[in-house]
This record gives structure tokens, C-alpha cells and sequence, in this order.
């Protein structure tokens, strides 16, 4: 069996992350075709090797900022040692550390794919001075990977990039871990919406706030209730729009939840809500973890940007918003609601979307054209 190296310069001590779960689920589904082992992050400044069997050794303990550039220095070194077929690389810019990195893999023949999670990404580092640097970094030595990379797997639509052949995959979700939500009968009147996530500025979690509360004050008289699931930089400005429009009784900041926490708020809601904002941030398509988990959970979606896997179909189970800074229409959101629900099993309902969406985004699913390229 060919011996595979995932390597993510990322912290990977809170299982409990959405993008660690989905790193941890992407080596679990290479397992089930190659030997793999892993290196990661450990309490910031320890450097793992999680074995094949799950057995973990601590490469380097102590490490310092900026941890991805030590990552890649110590991962060197151990790999003038060890030899592996393939090396998939989850990342997270380029520096000369890395660039030296590349070149012990090549030396030992091994073919190197490298996930690109956001592209283009550069609008995206100018925030900070830090970010800038680590940018100007990438710029001189992103160029230089060619010799080293055989492929990059993205999630853009892209053929090349870097002038190497670029292979597209989407975001996926074990299903085996994702429990579908499980609806009591809910009144005929009550529509509880549920969004996840940490609360930025592109989520555009507001504009639903703020068409809540002017459909109440509009004399809307439709039950609705808004668990807001997860904590941020907006959380401020959210409970501002909820005291502005006093719909205290209709909205839940339940802070962040995980396991049988969150899952008793799912099995509470029948409508989720995916990206409102991304225009914010000039982001048109989306390829989230989110649309996933709320597929593999049964859910319709409220969202305001395409989403890749639902897109290209006849989907009734997304009512898509237009991407400005309008307040949602609740109006029309109730409309596409009944049009689902009523008269229907909602449990049904959930069922079908859960095993349309397994079809398309289940981990084993996307993961083959990765396993592919290393067959």
C-alpha cells in the first residue's frame, strides 16, 4: 500500500473545529486506500506525527512564531529520514522554509498535491501589516513551486495555477458523523431558522435581522424564532438590531455549540441560513462547510450566494436572496417555506435532502480524485 504524508501546518488541538474536522475526515477517508500519516500542530508550539494506527509522537515541542515557517523547517528534517510515495499539503502560503521543504520532497521522488483552500486569496491579506508580509512572502516564492508540485487540488474553477495543473474538489462532511436532525411535530405557525458559524461581517447575519424586525413592526403576526449559533466580531451589532427592533423573544444568541448541544438546537430548527454577506467580500460562489453540515442535517437554506454543489440543478431546497444590503423579505421567506412544508412530513422532508446532498458532498465522494491522483 503507497505510504501518504497529509501535512497542515494548522493547530489541530480542538477537534471540535469546523476545518479541523475537516482536515481529521480527510485523512480518515485517505486512510481507507493508503497508509497515511499525518503532521500537524499541537498546542501551538508542538510539532505531531500521528501514525497510521493513530499513534502520536512529538516531533518538536517549543516551537515559536511563526509556526508555520518552523513547522516546515523541522518537517524537513524528518524527512531526510523518512520516505514517503505521496505528500498532500493542505496551504497555507508560501516562504522560503516551505519553498526548502518542497525540494527534500522532490529529492526523495515524492509527488506532492497541494490543497489551495481559498483562491484567489490575495484581497483577502491586506488587513494587517503581518498579513501583508506573509503576502509579499507567498508573491516571491509561490512562483518558484512549479519544479516541485505535481498538481493543486482547488476549489475555484481554475486549470492552472502557479503555471501547475490545478484539479478541482469541493468541500465535503462525513455523513457517518452527521446525524440528521430528528423534528418533533412543530406547529403548523413556528419557523425556527438556525445559522452556525463565527460571527463575521460577510455572514450578513443582519440583513435577516434586520427583515425580522421590520416584519414585525409591520404587523407581522407569523411565529418565527432565530437561533444564532456561534460567536464573533459582529455578536455586538447583532444584539444592537435585537434591542433596536425588541424581537429579544424572537431571536437566541446561544453562543458556540458542539455535539449533543448543538444537535438539540438542530433538531429544534426546519430552515438554515447560509451566507447573506458575501458580497461583502466580493465572494459569488460558496463552497462551505456549513451547506454541507446543514444538508447532511436535512435542512433547506436561506442564502444569498450560490452554492457550488446545489447550483448547477433544479434544487427546491434553497431559496436564494439577491446579494446587496437589503433587509431579507420575511414575506417571501415564509412563501418558500410553505411551499415545502405544508402538508408534509418535515422529517421526510429532511431525509431526502440529507441523501440528495450525500450524493454529491460526502467525504469519500469528494476525496477520490485526491486518492486518484495518487493511484
Amino acid at each position: 500500500m503507497n505510504k501518504i504524508l497529509y501535512y497542515t501546518a494548522r493547530d489541530m488541538t480542538n477537534p471540535l473545529l469546523g476545518i479541523n474536522k475537516k482536515i481529521r475526515n480527510q485523512i480518515e477517508t485517505l486512510r481507507k486506500s493508503f497508509c497515511v500519516d499525518a503532521v500537524y500542530r499541537k498546542n501551538d508550539s508542538q510539532l505531531i506525527l500521528e501514525k497510521n494506527n493513530g499513534k502520536q509522537i512529538v516531533l518538536v515541542s517549543g516551537m515559536k512564531r511563526p509556526y508555520k515557517v518552523q513547522a516546515s523547517h523541522f518537517l524537513s528534517k524528518y524527512l531526510q529520514k523518512v520516505h514517503y510515495s505521496g505528500c498532500y499539503i493542505r496551504y497555507v502560503f508560501a516562504d522560503g522554509e516551505f519553498h526548502k521543504l518542497l525540494k527534500v520532497l522532490a529529492k526523495a521522488h515524492t509527488k506532492v498535491i497541494i490543497e489551495i483552500p481559498t483562491y484567489p486569496y490575495d484581497a483577502e491579506m491586506v488587513d494587517s501589516l503581518e498579513n501583508r508580509i506573509v503576502l509579499l512572502l507567498d508573491k516571491l516564492y509561490r512562483k518558484r513551486m512549479k519544479p516541485y508540485v505535481s498538481q493543486i487540488a482547488t476549489y475555484s474553477y481554475d486549470k492552472e495555477i502557479y503555471g501547475i495543473e490545478a484539479f478541482r474538489v469541493i468541500n465535503g462532511v462525513d455523513f457517518g458523523k452527521i446525524s440528521i436532525a430528528q423534528h418533533p411535530e412543530i406547529g403548523e405557525d413556528g419557523i425556527n431558522v438556525i445559522a452556525v458559524a463565527d460571527l463575521a461581517r460577510w455572514h450578513g447575519y443582519d440583513r435577516l435581522l434586520e427583515g425580522i424586525g421590520r416584519y414585525y413592526k409591520q404587523g407581522g403576526t407569523r411565529k418565527i424564532h432565530f437561533y444564532m449559533v456561534g460567536e464573533g466580531e459582529e455578536l455586538k451589532l447583532y444584539q444592537s438590531l435585537v434591542g433596536k427592533y425588541g424581537i429579544q423573544d424572537k431571536v437566541t444568541f446561544c453562543g458556540a455549540l458542539y455535539g449533543e448541544q448543538l444537535d438539540e438546537i438542530y433538531n429544534r430548527c426546519t430552515l438554515a441560513v447560509e451566507c447573506l454577506g458575501a458580497h461583502r467580500k466580493g465572494l459569488k460562489m460558496s463552497s462551505s462547510l456549513k451547506s454541507r453540515e446543514y444538508a447532511a442535517k436535512g435542512l433547506p437554506m436561506l442564502t444569498a450566494v450560490d452554492i457550488d454543489i446545489f447550483c448547477i440543478q433544479d434544487y427546491p431546497y434553497i431559496y436564494k436572496v439577491e446579494g446587496n444590503e437589503m433587509p431579507i423579505d420575511m414575506e417571501k421567506v415564509i412563501e418558500f417555506y410553505d411551499s415545502l412544508y405544508t402538508g408534509k412530513d418535515l422529517n421526510s422532508i429532511a431525509g431526502e435532502i440529507r441523501e440528495h446532498a450525500r450524493k454529491l458532498c460526502d467525504m469519500d465522494v469528494v476525496m477520490k480524485p485526491v486518492a486518484d491522483c495518487f493511484l
